[in-house]
């Protein structure tokens, strides 16, 4: 929510992440975010789960915040957990709400558009089977410049004209 945003180096935002459990109620599931640009402008700051999962940290797999860059292959660590209720799952849902991801732009992030996304999405139904696993489910982040950066290098190329001009 939404599948594209535009935003400045240091910015932060959010994605949420839905699953349709096709009818069945789950007990568990499981997800890795994945910068599928292989930038590494990006990380993972906190996640926080949906209603129906458990908070406590015994039932969750949150990985530590993390840069989603070359060293952790541009990859969250697993990041899921148990249902609250763990005779009757979460209810089946077209719109089930896994976890916030709460990401980081860096700094030096060079302005283009990159594409985020889930590299594998696992769930557990109550009768113990495990759903389809789902992937590629795609996120657009378009960096743009700071209006003061942008403004800096205008005036430095107006600057460097109006030197050449007066030493002619």
């Amino acid at each position: 929510d939404p599948h594209a945003t535009t935003l400045s180096p240091g910015d932060s935002f959010d994605v949420s992440i839905h699953l349709d459990t096709g009818g069945a109620s789950l007990l568990a599931s499981s997800i890795a975010f994945h910068d599928l640009s292989s930038s590494g402008f990006f990380s993972l700051s906190s996640v926080t789960f949906g209603p129906v999962w458990s908070s406590d940290p015994n039932d969750t797999l949150d990985p530590s915040p993390e840069s989603l860059d070359a060293a952790h292959s541009f990859t969250t660590g697993d990041i899921g957990g148990l249902a609250l209720d763990l005779t009757n799952g979460t209810g089946a849902s077209a719109d089930l709400l896994l976890a916030t991801l709460h990401l980081h732009v860096s700094a030096a992030a060079s302005a283009g558009q990159y594409q985020l996304g889930s590299t594998r999405v696992v769930a557990g139904n109550i009768d113990g089977d495990n759903l389809d696993s789902q992937s590629g489910l795609a996120y657009a982040v378009i960096v743009v410049p700071e209006p003061a950066a942008a403004m800096g290098a205008l005036l430095s190329v107006g600057l460097m004209a109006r030197r050449r001009r007066a030493a002619r």
